[in-house]
């Protein structure tokens, strides 16, 4: 999954709403994991596993997530770019509307579907306002939804969840 917001803090509350915490680690340790892992800006939660399969590993009822975070649309790109060269695409991406001074995550979530189009996009705001209404039904797809901020945990995961799962299924 692809967190794209350029707001520090919300990266910090997908990671505590969607990653399960790790054995041995404090709540802190694991927040600085996630936000500064690999010393890049960006990282990917499955990075530091040892089999490179899988993000840290939550109960079996619980899917596991691995997160890779972007604080702008195209760094967000650039980002897809890499992993459709590596083999390997991204399920889900969470854009933020609002992200200045780059792309807006109407524009940001066009680009990322000229690249790959069966990505999952999840519209991120605490402003929907009749213009971004207006721009989010001119993406006319059904791989789009709309999540309010401030978001509930439960909700995250769940359209996490569901989202992921349906991307799994059809590919």
């Amino acid at each position: 999954m692809l967190i794209i917001d350029d707001d520090t803090s919300i990266h910090r509350d997908y990671h505590k709403s969607l990653l399960q915490t790790a054995p041995g680690l404090s709540e802190l340790e694991q927040l600085e994991a996630a936000m500064f892992g690999d010393g890049s800006g960006e990282h990917s939660d499955s990075d530091n596993d040892n089999d490179g399969d899988s993000a840290t590993q939550p109960p079996s009822a619980e899917p596991a997530f691995a997160l890779t975070h972007a604080y702008q649309g195209q760094e967000a790109v650039e980002l897809v770019k890499r992993e459709l060269d590596a083999g390997r695409r991204y399920a889900v991406a969470f854009v933020d509307v609002r992200m200045p001074p780059g792309w807006n995550g109407i524009e940001t979530t066009r680009q990322l579907w000229h690249l790959d189009p069966d990505i999952n996009v999840v519209i991120c705001s605490a402003h929907f306002d009749l213009e971004w209404g207006s721009q989010f039904e001119k993406l006319g797809r059904d791989n789009v939804r709309l999540l309010r901020k401030p978001f509930e945990p439960d909700e995250l995961r769940k359209l996490a969840t569901e989202l992921g799962r349906a991307w799994h299924d059809h590919h």
